[in-house]
């Protein structure tokens, strides 16, 4: 009998870590990953954290490793935050990944599996990261380049914003109409857009030199002048921004400039005075539209 008992201690000193397993199967592990989970212990306290990973014979949590022999139930009491259908729903998109140690990686989603999710970068380097570690997901704003856009003023614009080049040409639609075409202009400009924050690239600051053409025709039937053109060169700033479905938002004010106006009444006049003035008939001062 002494050696029966023997063998039936033996038997279950081996058996017992995977009985002890089976308590918590992988399909149950794998569910909740990410998630944070209390995990009841068969000796000593409670265990409690984020659900890290877990192998064969241990559960890792963010600041402890439990031997899961010693696992008798998990309950889970936040879920991860970004869910499976979160994760295939990106798939092929460009996203912002937010890791747990408050750093992020980027690129497309290219697949995910219950441990990790694979994306290519900008560079077009593969990379991996433990699904584990992911806390946030967004997707990221495309490479819109080409944008067309409607003045404050009623007005037409076009631009371009490729890394931070920049550069834009408008005309002004209000003016003629209400001026029965006495008074047009346009305007083209070139520079800078430069990225507030990192995590919003988008939302740009512009720097521009613009140049601008307007035309006044004279109010004097009898005098014979004929149209005044001004032509104007000077520095704007700005600040724009392009969401993810491609509308975009801007402003672009004038800062200062020069003006010169050949062949007003016989004469060339130079005015400061006259760089705002076709700024505001040539620009667009405000503007709304879609980025391609």
């Amino acid at each position: 009998m002494k050696a029966v008992a023997r063998w039936i201690v033996v038997a279950a000193g081996v058996l017992s870590p995977a009985i002890a397993r089976a308590d918590v199967p992988d399909s149950a592990l794998d569910a909740v990953l990410g998630g944070e989970v209390a995990l009841e212990r068969r000796a000593g306290p409670e265990a409690s954290g984020v659900l890290l990973g877990f192998t064969a014979d241990t559960i890792t949590l963010d600041g402890t490793t439990v031997p899961r022999a010693d696992v008798v139930a998990l309950r889970l009491v936040s879920a991860a935050p970004v869910d499976e259908d979160t994760l295939r729903g990106a798939v092929g998109s460009r996203v912002v990944l937010r890791l747990r140690d408050g750093s992020r990686v980027d690129g497309k989603l290219l697949a995910f599996t219950s441990e990790t999710v694979t994306l290519a970068g900008d560079d077009s380097i593969v990379r991996s990261v433990p699904r584990a570690q992911v806390r946030a997901l967004r997707h990221r704003a495309l490479r819109r380049k080409f944008g067309l856009e409607l003045g404050l003023l009623p007005g037409v614009m076009a631009d371009v914003d490729v890394g931070l080049f920049r550069a834009y040409v408008s005309g002004s639609i209000f003016f003629p109409a209400v001026m029965s075409g006495n008074i047009w202009g346009f305007s083209t400009g070139a520079g800078v857009g430069i990225p507030i924050l990192p995590s919003t690239p988008a939302l740009k600051i512009d720097v521009l030199a613009h140049f601008n053409v307007m035309g006044v025709a004279s109010s004097c039937s009898v005098c014979d002048y004929p149209t005044a053109h001004t032509f104007a060169l000077g520095l704007a700033v700005g600040i724009h921004t392009t969401l993810d479905s491609g509308f975009t938002l801007g402003v672009m004010l004038p800062v200062i400039g020069w003006s010169a106006t050949p062949n007003y009444h016989g004469t060339t006049d130079t005015a400061v005075s006259y760089y705002f003035i076709s700024s505001a008939v040539s620009m667009a001062l405000g503007y709304m539209g879609y980025r391609f």
